[in-house]
Protein backbone atom coordinates (compact mmCIF):
# COMPACT_ATOMS: atom_id res chain seq x y z
CA UNK A 1 0.00 0.00 0.00
CA UNK A 2 1.58 3.52 -1.06
CA UNK A 3 1.62 5.68 2.08
CA UNK A 4 -0.67 8.91 1.28
CA UNK A 5 0.82 12.53 1.90
CA UNK A 6 -1.29 14.38 4.72
CA UNK A 7 -1.85 17.36 2.67
CA UNK A 8 -4.05 20.20 4.03
CA UNK A 9 -5.11 23.14 2.31
CA UNK A 10 -2.88 25.95 1.76
CA UNK A 11 -0.02 23.43 1.88
CA UNK A 12 2.78 23.44 -1.27
CA UNK A 13 2.42 20.35 -2.93
CA UNK A 14 5.09 19.22 -5.92
CA UNK A 15 3.11 17.42 -8.54
CA UNK A 16 5.69 15.22 -10.75
CA UNK A 17 5.40 13.53 -13.95
CA UNK A 18 7.57 12.03 -15.95
CA UNK A 19 7.71 15.38 -18.41
CA UNK A 20 8.77 17.98 -15.37
CA UNK A 21 7.09 18.98 -11.75
CA UNK A 22 5.69 22.14 -10.34
CA UNK A 23 5.00 23.27 -6.67
CA UNK A 24 1.35 24.28 -6.14
CA UNK A 25 -0.48 25.61 -3.49
CA UNK A 26 -2.99 22.75 -2.63
CA UNK A 27 -7.37 23.18 -1.45
CA UNK A 28 -8.11 19.84 -0.18
CA UNK A 29 -11.93 19.22 -1.33
CA UNK A 30 -14.36 16.02 -1.31
CA UNK A 31 -15.39 17.26 -4.94
CA UNK A 32 -13.06 14.90 -6.96
CA UNK A 33 -12.93 11.49 -6.63
CA UNK A 34 -10.44 9.89 -4.35
CA UNK A 35 -6.58 9.83 -6.21
CA UNK A 36 -7.99 11.85 -8.92
CA UNK A 37 -5.44 15.34 -8.82
CA UNK A 38 -7.03 19.02 -10.60
CA UNK A 39 -4.82 21.63 -11.27
CA UNK A 40 -6.46 25.26 -12.35
CA UNK A 41 -4.25 25.55 -16.04
CA UNK A 42 -5.04 29.53 -16.73
CA UNK A 43 -1.90 30.72 -14.42
CA UNK A 44 1.45 31.53 -16.43
CA UNK A 45 3.18 31.35 -13.18
CA UNK A 46 1.81 27.93 -11.88
CA UNK A 47 2.19 26.12 -15.88
CA UNK A 48 0.70 22.64 -15.85
CA UNK A 49 1.54 22.47 -19.53
CA UNK A 50 4.92 21.55 -18.07
CA UNK A 51 3.87 18.25 -16.67
CA UNK A 52 1.26 16.92 -18.95
CA UNK A 53 0.98 15.92 -22.83
CA UNK A 54 0.91 18.45 -25.74
CA UNK A 55 -1.10 16.65 -28.24
CA UNK A 56 -4.06 17.98 -30.07
CA UNK A 57 -6.80 16.46 -31.94
CA UNK A 58 -5.88 16.49 -35.92
CA UNK A 59 -8.75 17.53 -37.35
CA UNK A 60 -10.22 20.02 -35.18
CA UNK A 61 -6.92 21.21 -34.08
CA UNK A 62 -8.65 21.37 -30.46
CA UNK A 63 -6.22 20.28 -27.59
CA UNK A 64 -6.61 17.05 -25.53
CA UNK A 65 -7.61 17.29 -21.98
CA UNK A 66 -4.38 17.51 -19.95
CA UNK A 67 -4.30 13.97 -18.90
CA UNK A 68 -1.51 12.24 -17.05
CA UNK A 69 0.05 10.12 -14.25
CA UNK A 70 1.68 11.98 -11.49
CA UNK A 71 2.90 12.14 -7.94
CA UNK A 72 2.19 14.37 -5.02
CA UNK A 73 4.41 15.33 -2.84
CA UNK A 74 4.13 17.70 0.37
CA UNK A 75 6.70 20.05 0.47
CA UNK A 76 6.03 22.94 2.29
CA UNK A 77 3.24 23.45 5.41
CA UNK A 78 0.36 26.25 4.66
CA UNK A 79 0.60 29.46 2.84
CA UNK A 80 -1.87 32.02 1.39
CA UNK A 81 -1.26 31.08 -2.09
CA UNK A 82 -3.14 30.90 -5.44
CA UNK A 83 -4.79 28.88 -7.25
CA UNK A 84 -5.17 26.33 -5.54
CA UNK A 85 -4.76 22.61 -6.81
CA UNK A 86 -7.78 19.78 -5.71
Amino acid sequence: MVARPQVRTGDGVRVTSRRDSVVFPALVTDNSQEGMVFVHMHDADLMCNRITIDQFDPGSKEPTFKICAVKVKKVSGPKPLKPYIT
